[in-house]
């Protein structure tokens, strides 16, 4: 259960305080405490260093370590380091052990030998007692598949036959069992191997060797990864098909009646609730959730629906990385399906995830997105001539990453797409969709095709390509002609017209505005939520032009939202 007693930024502070005592004081407060008490402050603090310093202040270090959930030992170990974090591998628990071995040597369905020797070593560094509680706890199978993989069984008399290549490959613990390594096999750890099951362990060395040879290793890999499967999904780790559902979509109004959250069946992890949730809804109904059995069943949902979105979306299972990218994609969709589901506040919300399962919090909000990616597909294929290519940076992109199966948004400087993170992600794409479409109305009330507008730029246009040109400057370009009395077609203007703007036209913007609204509806556009912001940009732009040109000369190439045409520049 969760400490209701105390907070975990009181906690990490308490932690904290005893990590600065020295090591003799700092075990005196520790011994004070319980085991629980303890575990409390060590996963109060970040998975790092510091827990690890921490539990090695304590006065029964090896249960403190031992009592730790799975998932949280496994994201200490792979914080720190695996070669920085022996101790916490020596004092470690099969179950903890074998769950961190489950997740980092396998890539999807096929064994990593590198990691497993990775790994192999890591534990024999941790002396030949804790390499032995593995192999006693380790599939039987996989063992025989390590053997399988790194080396061949020989008869002595087959020694000296041997190439000259692989004769010095050759190792043997006790001069009977020989054994050639198989080249980019690492000699000198299956030495130790072998010497240390045949010496402390010689039953288990017989059965393996007397099974070499019975089972293609294709089998044995196919049992293991059985074997892995069946203790990850004890943990709570999905299949395929249940993983999927994480993506599927759920209307708000179609949420089944009477459903129950999940009851934990194991010792619940701890790290669900201590990071990573960002927004101003999931986090704040955290810190109002004091109840240890509700606390229990959130963790326990939210693991799972990390776990979710690692195996659908391909990610590295055990890879600190890869847990943070899927925690950021489950935060997001929280915050949009609280939204959904009617949380205005910390309050409204804690009631949600009280009595709704989560992974329908997450469908909500799935629907909500794929509404956003449905119209957004809409609007490319509406966007006929190819003008949406025009639409000023960085909106293009946006309707593209939108249109993924997997939507995502660009970052706040428009550089990298993110993960959705909450309701205003939508509600700002659904502002740029509306200025698209108002765009695009507008172009298709002046008629305008991008075939015609590549025709229009000879020497002594600016912008002088299509590739600079955008779909707003196009459209003011039209008002500013049709506003002179020429024909309001998409081609540049000339500048010595231009010039004549600026005495009647008010620089200002919202006269510019006035214009603006009078020109559109007399071309028959009606009211559209995109169509203000689409006026305000082309005032905007139009106003700097205009102060400009009642001021001085201007270079049309440093002068944007306007298409213009003059002879020759000085």
């Amino acid at each position: 259960m969760f400490s209701t007693m105390k907070t975990q930024m009181q906690l990490r502070g308490d932690a904290r305080e005893i990590l600065k005592l020295d090591s003799a004081e700092a075990t005196r407060r520790m011994q004070s405490l319980s085991i629980d008490e303890q575990l409390q402050l060590v996963l109060s603090l970040e998975p790092g260093p510091r827990r690890q310093d921490l539990i090695l202040r304590s006065d029964r270090p090896e249960l403190l370590t031992r009592s730790m959930p799975e998932e949280d030992f496994t994201m200490t170990v792979k914080q720190i380091g695996d070669q920085d974090s022996l101790p916490l591998v020596e004092m470690s628990s099969n179950e903890q052990l074998a769950y961190l071995l489950d997740l980092d040597m396998w890539v999807k369905t096929d064994l990593d030998m590198q990691q497993v020797e990775h790994w192999l070593e890591i534990i024999l560094e941790c002396g030949p007692k804790r390499f032995l509680r593995w192999t006693d706890n380790a599939d039987f199978e996989l063992l025989v598949l390590l053997f399988e993989r790194w080396c061949v069984l020989v008869d002595k008399e087959a020694i000296l036959d041997l190439p000259d290549s692989v004769a010095n490959r050759v190792i043997s613990p006790d001069n009977y069992h020989h054994f050639l390594v198989k080249i980019g096999a690492d000699m000198t750890l299956m030495r130790k191997i072998t010497d240390l099951l045949f010496h402390e362990d010689k039953e288990r060395f017989l059965a393996i060797t007397g099974n070499l040879g019975t089972t293609p290793p294709a089998e044995l890999e196919e049992l293991v990864y059985r074997w892995r499967t069946a203790r990850l999904a004890d943990r709570g780790w999905p299949d395929e098909e249940e993983a999927a559902a994480f993506y599927q979509v759920l209307s708000a109004d179609r949420i089944p009646s009477n459903t129950r959250l999940p009851t934990p069946a194991y010792q619940v992890p701890r790290f669900p609730l201590q990071q990573w949730w960002r927004g101003p809804l999931f986090p704040k109904a955290l810190e109002l959730t004091d109840d240890p059995d509700l606390q229990d069943k959130l963790a326990l949902q939210v693991a799972n629906l990390i776990n979710r979105v690692i195996i659908t979306d391909g990610l590295i299972a055990g890879d600190t990385q890869s847990m943070d990218e899927a925690a950021k994609i489950v935060s997001g969709r929280l915050e949009v399906g609280l939204v959904e589901l009617g949380a205005t506040d910390a309050r409204s919300a804690k009631q949600i995830i009280s009595k709704t399962p989560l992974i329908f919090v997450v469908q909500v909000a799935n629907d909500a997105i794929m509404k956003r990616r449905t119209r957004a597909i809409a609007l490319s294929k509406a966007s006929t001539g190819g003008l949406l290519e025009y639409m000023q940076a960085p909106v293009p992109e946006q309707l593209q990453l939108l249109s993924r199966i997997r939507p995502v948004v660009l970052d706040e400087d428009g550089l990298l797409p993110r993960p959705i993170q909450s309701m205003s992600d939508l509600v700002a794409l659904d502002s740029v969709m509306d200025l698209i479409e108002a765009a695009l109305l507008l172009a298709q009330k002046l008629k305008i095709h991008s075939k015609k507008i590549r025709g229009q730029f000879s020497p002594g246009t600016y912008p002088s390509s299509a590739q600079e040109l955008t779909l707003q400057a196009i459209l003011a370009t039209c008002f500013v002609r049709a506003f002179l009395g020429m024909d309001a077609e998409p081609a540049p203007v000339p500048m010595d017209d231009l010039r004549h703007l600026a005495q009647k036209l008010p620089e200002d913007s919202t006269s510019i505005i006035k214009e603006l609204e009078s020109w559109t509806t007399s071309l028959g556009q009606k009211r559209h939520p995109g169509l203000s912001r689409l006026l305000d940009q082309l005032a905007r732009n139009l106003s700097q032009w205009l102060i400009r040109l009642g001021k001085t000369d201007v270079d049309p190439r440093y002068m944007k939202g306007l298409w213009v045409r003059m002879a020759s520049i000085d």
